[in-house]
C-alpha cells in the first residue's frame, strides 16, 4: 500500500501568492536558469563596458594631447606578409622616443591606404607611456565602444525577460491550477539545472494517463521512496509543467 505524504489536498484555486510562494517560484529550475544567465551576462556586460570606455577615453586623450612621431612598419599580419597589403592587417611598429627604442603592436585604425614593410607612418603616443599609441587623428565615435557591450546588454535583458515570463507562468499555475495526486516512481540524484535538488519521477493515479512526470524537489524535502504519493498542481491537461505542492505549501 502506498504511503501518502499529504492527508489533505492543497486548497482550491485561486490560491494565495504569498511571499514564500513568490520566493520559491524564483527557484524553479526553468526560471532560475534564465535569471542567473541574465545576471551573469549583465555583470559581464558591465565589466566589458567599463573596459571599453577606459580604452576609448585613453585613445581620446592621446588624440587630443598625444605626441606626434614617425614609426616604421617592421611586420604585418602574423609576420609572414610581404609586399603591399590591406591596412586592415595588424602591424608591428618600431620608433625612437627620447633616445629609447620602442616596439608596439596594433592596427592602423582609420587608414585607407595600403601598407608595406619599412613604410613610415605617423602616429600619436602617450608621452608618459609611449607603448600607448593610436594612428587616429580624430576622436573615435563613442558608439564603437558601446556597440559590443550593448549587444551583451540585449542578451542579458532577453534572459531576464524570459525568466520573468516563466516565473509569471509558474505563479499562474500555482494560483489557478488543478490539484492531482501522483505516485512516486523513482527518486534520482541532483540535476545540472538543480544541483541542490533531486530528480523525482511520478505517475498519475488515473489509469488513463500513465505519462511519467519529472520534477526537481529540494533535497531537504526529497526524502521520498517509490510508492509515496504527492499532490501536484498543474494546468488542465498539462501535467508536464506541474508544481509539487509540498514545496509551495511549506509542509514538511
Amino acid at each position: 500500500m502506498a504511503e501518502t505524504t499529504f492527508d489533505k489536498p492543497p486548497g482550491p484555486p485561486p490560491r494565495a501568492l504569498t511571499p514564500a510562494v513568490r520566493r520559491r517560484s524564483l527557484l524553479e529550475p526553468r526560471v532560475r536558469f534564465w535569471w542567473i544567465a541574465g545576471l551573469i551576462l549583465a555583470a559581464a556586460m558591465s565589466e566589458f563596458l567599463v573596459s571599453e570606455l577606459m580604452t576609448w577615453n585613453q585613445e581620446r586623450d592621446i588624440v587630443l594631447h598625444g605626441t606626434t612621431i614617425t614609426a616604421t612598419i617592421t611586420a604585418m599580419g602574423d609576420g609572414s606578409l610581404r609586399g603591399t597589403v590591406s591596412p586592415d592587417n595588424p602591424v608591428h611598429l618600431e620608433f625612437n622616443y627620447n633616445g629609447t627604442e620602442y616596439g608596439v603592436n596594433g592596427w592602423l585604425e582609420g587608414r585607407k591606404e595600403s601598407i608595406s614593410i619599412d613604410q613610415k607612418v605617423t602616429i600619436r603616443i602617450n608621452s608618459n607611456d609611449p607603448t600607448e599609441w593610436t594612428y587616429r587623428t580624430e576622436i573615435p565615435p563613442i558608439g564603437h565602444a558601446l556597440m559590443e557591450p550593448g549587444m551583451m546588454g540585449t542578451f542579458a535583458a532577453a534572459a531576464l525577460l524570459t525568466s520573468y515570463i516563466l516565473r509569471s507562468r509558474v505563479l499562474s499555475i500555482w494560483k489557478t491550477g488543478i490539484a492531482e495526486q501522483y505516485e512516486v516512481e523513482t527518486v534520482g540524484g541532483p540535476t545540472a539545472l538543480a544541483p541542490a535538488s533531486r530528480a523525482v519521477r511520478l505517475r498519475s493515479l488515473r489509469g488513463r494517463d500513465q505519462r511519467l512526470i519529472s520534477l526537481s524537489i529540494p533535497q531537504r524535502l526529497a526524502k521520498l521512496k517509490p510508492g509515496d504519493l504527492l499532490w501536484l498542481i498543474h494546468p488542465p491537461g498539462r501535467p508536464t509543467v506541474a508544481l509539487p505542492a509540498l514545496v509551495y505549501d511549506g509542509q514538511p
